[in-house]
């Protein structure tokens, strides 16, 4: 509970100083009121505009609209500017600009997230109201609205402006409105990064790469992969959140595997490998130590023999049974292990990483599996749990 908090914290403060790849407006946001009359568009004009879709859309209800007037002091526009600059230093990726507009249909303090027109979260808050959260030594008896904190699911409490300070002395994590928003966004953003990733956006960053390392990218493109290839190795990479900032890094190791690899899983593999070191110092605590949850040898054997391969790629072919046991059981693992107070990462070999990974997705969202490749030597490695087989062949 406590990291989940210290990780919903982070998210708020990593966006101040970050700096941005390149300046594009960030925000069209809820339009000021004007003074002189403004012709109306042409029928052209409305047409044009209803084909436009955004990558990401906030929609807001008519009750938060003060949040965003900068004349009342408002400070969302401010701070979703901030969300694009967070994203291009932490994950590499450059936003398209955010546009924010209210919504009628939306409750007078509701707020909706929309990703490429279809909306992909929606939460509301409370008016006139702080966000009171418990990172799980708090005093349990603050007075509040019990409700759930939007990006993370936790739970929480709304608290009037006059409960702060006492709130805050009962150990409690005390937000502002906005920040609940900010944090829901780019959450949201992290999510989705994969799809908020377009081809052109891949040119964009193969042309600013060049602009410094000429002779990388035209080695690369066209002669060994197409800007295709390398967007959807990319998007392999931020499915899983891993950060596609170190780019030179990525497009040397496509520049080496993929004159005779053109299985795009498999390069992210390599990418995954190549950046081990990125990988790994995210996840080791205050020490230097990772805590990881190995899986059994054989069911490692079991799994790879269940791997099967097609023109288009290889999948795990498990029998659904099977395969609802093992991912039980990872979710049993990694429940142990934060009750430990560790984050659940699971190591096994290579050729099941990813298989295991995607076995697992819908059910730990979160999950981080790496590969034995990917854990650089000079991290200290503590094992806090095992994924393991009994003698009659079922997963414990």
């Amino acid at each position: 509970m406590k990291k989940t908090l210290r990780r919903w914290i982070g998210g708020l403060a990593a966006g101040a100083g970050a700096m941005a790849y390149w300046g594009k407006p960030v925000v069209k946001a809820v339009a000021a009121p004007q003074v002189a009359a403004i012709p109306a568009p042409s029928e052209e004009e409305q047409i044009r505009e209803a084909l436009v879709l955004d990558d990401l859309e906030l929609e807001i209800g008519y009750g938060l609209i003060p949040l965003v007037d900068e004349g009342e002091g408002g400070e969302l526009l401010k701070r979703v500017s901030l969300v694009r600059r967070q994203m291009a230093s932490e994950l590499g990726l450059v936003l398209q600009p955010i546009r924010i507009r209210d919504n009628v249909a939306l409750g007078s303090h509701e707020y909706a997230i929309k990703l490429k027109g279809v909306e992909v979260a929606r939460s509301a808050l409370a008016a006139g109201c702080l966000l009171a959260m418990n990172p799980g030594d708090a005093d349990p008896s603050l007075h509040g609205e019990p409700t759930t904190e939007p990006a993370f699911g936790l739970p929480a409490l709304w608290i009037s402006g006059m409960q702060r300070d006492e709130a805050e002395a009962a150990g409690y994590t005390v937000v502002d409105q906005p920040s609940v928003v900010i944090t829901h966004l780019t959450e949201v953003i992290r999510q989705h990064a994969a799809e908020l990733l377009g081809r052109q956006d891949t040119r964009g960053l193969l042309d600013h790469v060049r602009d410094k390392h000429p002779a990388l990218v035209d080695e690369l493109v066209p002669e060994v992969l197409h800007v295709g290839d390398v967007h959807r190795v990319l998007q392999g990479l931020l499915s899983e959140g891993v950060s596609i900032r170190d780019l030179v890094t990525i497009l040397e190791t496509l520049g080496d595997r993929g004159r005779l690899i053109k299985d795009s899983s498999l390069l992210v593999e390599y990418c995954r490998q190549a950046l081990a070191r990125q990988l790994t110092s995210s996840l080791v605590d205050p020490f230097g130590r990772l805590a990881v949850i190995t899986v059994d040898p054989s069911l490692e054997t079991e799994l790879g023999d269940c791997v099967m391969q097609t023109p288009d790629g290889s999948y795990l072919g498990l029998e659904p049974g099977r395969a609802e046991v093992v991912v039980r059981t990872v979710r049993d693992e990694c429940e142990r292990a934060v009750a430990l107070g560790h984050r659940p990462v699971v190591v096994c070999s290579p050729k099941v990483r990813r298989h295991l990974r995607a076995l697992c997705a819908h059910a730990v969202p979160r999950l981080v599996v790496l590969s034995y490749n990917e854990i650089v030597p000079t991290v200290e490695v503590e094992t806090v749990g095992a994924v393991t087989l009994a003698a009659e062949g079922s997963v414990l």
